[in-house]
């Protein structure tokens, strides 16, 4: 059962799931609002919860001190994803590691909106290296940004389905600011799994992975500001987009 509770925590980290399928665009955003406006500098929250159907939801709400304009620009840029945004992702703030570990991120060479991942469980006396794809999607809209993430079906997988969205919104009456609602929905095969999964657990594991991706944003952000010479496609891996243990 280790192995099973362990192989979900990471979707929850990576994938911050919204609260029912018949809630309008307009109604996340007016609860995300509702939070965030009397919020000042960065913040963010998340919530865990069960909705029922194996399925387990992911929600967080977050504003975050970047240029709007840059921001469609570096998520829909799917070919330099993996160079960044893993960076320090497996350490823990407070010492050691995650157990469940993204050991790479690559896109395809021909497709670069199909994302491959390679996980690794690093539990007790087991260790197990874990691969799984997902299609990524980016829409604008005005002034919203949209990225939008689906697994591709896996049938030795214990998560039957994963989706994913983030939408970025300037933020209201905080100019340099972006609130982002992030959500997804984790679909679990089997039904001992989905109940024995304790949610302290996952909120502990998830909340801390989703500060270090806002700094990995920030850095790459302020990288581009800087004109520093962006990270090519076909550079040699490095701990941006793989972190794989050196022989």
């Amino acid at each position: 059962m280790n192995r099973l509770l362990f192989l979900y925590i990471f979707f929850l980290g990576i994938f911050p799931c919204h609260a029912k399928d018949s809630e309008t665009d307009k109604q996340k955003y007016d609860r995300m609002a509702a939070v965030l406006k009397s919020k000042t500098g960065e913040y963010f929250q998340r919530t865990v919860r069960r909705e029922g159907n194996k399925t387990v939801n992911w929600e967080a709400f977050i504003a975050l001190e970047a240029d709007k304009t840059r921001v469609p620009e570096i998520l829909s840029n799917f070919s330099q994803l993996p160079f960044w945004t893993i960076r320090n992702i497996n350490l823990k703030p407070g010492g050691g590691t995650y157990r469940l570990q993204i050991v790479e991120l690559k896109t395809d060479a021909k497709d670069p909106s199909l994302l491959n991942a390679e996980f690794l469980l690093n539990v007790p006396a087991f260790h197990q290296n874990i691969n799984r794809q997902f299609k990524l999607a980016a829409i604008r809209d005005k002034e919203v940004f949209t990225l939008r993430g689906e697994s591709l079906p896996n049938d030795s997988s214990v998560i039957e389905s994963v989706q994913a969205v983030m939408q970025v919104y300037p933020a209201e009456k905080h100019p340099g600011y972006v609130w982002i609602y992030a959500s997804a929905d984790i679909k679990i095969k089997y039904w001992l799994l989905y109940e024995a999964l304790p949610e302290r657990l996952l909120k502990n594991e998830s909340g801390e992975r989703i500060q270090i991706l806002l700094d990995n944003y920030v850095a790459e952000e302020t990288r581009l500001k800087s004109s520093q010479t962006p990270i090519k496609r076909t550079a040699a891996p490095d701990e941006t987009m793989s972190l794989r243990p050196q022989e």
